[in-house]
């Protein structure tokens, strides 16, 4: 089974019960020529300009099954599409929906060429439209803002990006953004060469808002963020400092802030930050200590800082310290771990992750998730990776980061292994808030799928005014039914 979904879906995690009832809202059926099959993938978008509207997308290989329902999820119109670029073009970035019109973005293999597709129910055929990038531009990332597809680029050598802008009508307007007068770090040759791990790849998470985020969402080094018309990108470098580009994707000016954790000498140090709106979080493990800090991400100010030496009990977390999987694929799902000295041992050899939720229930407050996540590569087997964007595998199966879905790969040749505990925040202060961390809809859309595993073929999870939805593929009566949690 795979998940793919354009606007918010659901990041999967081990809980044992329902604790409130979901309702069933809608049913309906694609057309008969369509076969639904365990690796079918869907695509669910919200109609960015009629909000009464969605529409559905299932994808098998070359065969397209477009669905578009009104807002009690009637359906409206349904059709069957042939994908003529299919073998070329294999890697579904993502797509809009607007004003009843929709374009699907793909790349091919090396992502240097893409092909954008305009559906409308109206015709009963695909237009297509390519876009070649130079051969001295990087594909980094994708989003949608809006009604407009965006496709975004940087050069081998030189401080620049690139934003392709993309509307249903397949209009495509190309922004070069210049960032020479910035310093990004050790490499003065580029932004892309300071964008590298240590392994000399590409490690960079996009960070939805629309949806509650986790360690793996959030687990690389830099990271993309779409809000308020704003592009940003951060990048944790070295010995804890933290970089934010901010560029407005309206009149395209560019800021840049840095962000340090004052009076605090390292040997050994590994950190990372998550924005949520105007406020950094920002986590470093320095050599036998553990630092959570919050600034206000326009005045640079740091709000509040919590830290704890190896030896001493973490006294602001509201969960046990968590370990989950393990070094081979049989190791036991979870277990607590017992000494902060284990925590900090694990996150300064691991990718360090943090992750932020603002939750409403039972109070305003900030849920941060604090820990270190490894992937694991099985060394043969399992399913081909078609993935065209960025993909995180959680508890077995292989998520994609929201607003960037992707043809699904690793569902069968990765685990991971992850360390975490989880802390809760007063919105107004920052300070430690006391009480349980409580369960979301994610936990009760995964025992829902748990527990009816055997009556669903296939699924995916999207989210659409305030609410979140479960899509599955009902055995029985093989119709598409929509859950609402």
């Amino acid at each position: 089974m795979k998940l793919v979904v354009q606007i918010p879906f659901a990041f999967w995690f081990f809980l044992s019960s329902l604790s409130q009832a979901q309702e069933k809202v809608g049913e309906f059926i694609l057309s008969s020529d369509f076969k639904v099959k365990e690796n079918t993938e869907f695509l669910a978008l919200n109609d960015s300009g009629d909000s009464s509207r969605i529409a559905f997308f299932a994808f098998d290989r070359g065969k397209i099954s477009t669905c578009e329902l009104d807002q009690n999820f009637k359906l409206i119109t349904s059709h069957n599409y042939e994908n003529p670029n299919f073998i070329s073009y294999t890697n579904l970035l993502g797509g809009i929906y607007s004003n009843k019109k929709s374009i699907l973005v793909y790349a091919n293999g090396r992502r240097k060429s893409f092909n954008v597709i305009s559906v409308n129910n109206k015709r009963k055929f695909l237009v297509n439209k390519e876009i070649k990038v130079p051969k001295d531009e990087i594909f980094l990332e994708s989003f949608h803002l809006g009604e407009n597809y965006y496709l975004v680029t940087t050069g081998w050598t030189g401080s620049y990006l690139v934003f392709y802008r993309i509307d249903t009508e397949l209009n495509i307007e190309t922004r070069k953004v210049g960032l020479e007068n910035f310093s990004f770090g050790n490499y003065e040759n580029g932004l892309y060469q300071n964008l590298l791990n240590y392994e000399g790849e590409l490690s960079i998470s996009k960070i939805s808002y629309e949806t509650m985020n986790s360690l793996a969402t959030a687990v690389g080094q830099h990271k993309i963020y779409v809000f308020d018309n704003t592009f940003s990108l951060t990048l944790d470098k070295y010995f804890g400092q933290t970089l934010l580009l901010r560029i407005d994707l309206q009149n395209w000016s560019t800021h840049l802030k840095k962000f340090d954790l004052k009076n605090v000498n390292c040997k050994k140090s590994n950190s990372t930050s998550f924005l949520l709106h105007n406020n950094l979080f920002k986590s470093q493990v320095c050599d036998d200590q553990l630092f959570i800090s919050v600034f206000n991400s326009s005045t640079g100010s740091e709000l509040n800082r919590f830290q704890v030496d190896s030896e001493s009990e973490i006294d602001f977390k509201n969960t046990p310290i968590m370990q989950e999987g393990g070094n081979t694929i049989y190791a036991a799902d979870s277990r607590e771990l017992t000494s902060t000295k284990s925590l900090l041992r694990k996150m300064i050899k691991s990718d360090m992750s943090i992750s932020v939720n603002l939750t409403e229930q039972p109070e305003n407050c900030y849920e941060v998730t604090i820990g270190s996540f490894e992937e694991k590569q099985m060394a043969s087997g399992g399913v081909p990776n078609y993935s065209g964007g960025t993909s995180v595998p959680i508890g077995g199966m292989n998520v994609q980061i929201p607003n960037n879905p992707t043809y699904s790969g690793y569902l069968k040749n990765t685990w991971t292994k992850s360390v975490f505990f989880k802390t809760k925040l007063k919105q107004e202060n920052f300070s430690h808030l006391q009480g349980k961390i409580e369960k979301n809809e994610f936990d009760r859309i995964q025992d829902f799928t748990h527990r009816y595993s055997n009556k669903i073929i296939t699924e995916t999870v999207f989210y659409r005014n305030a609410q979140y939805y479960l899509l599955h593929y009902a055995k029985d009566s093989q119709n598409l039914v929509v859950t609402k949690f």
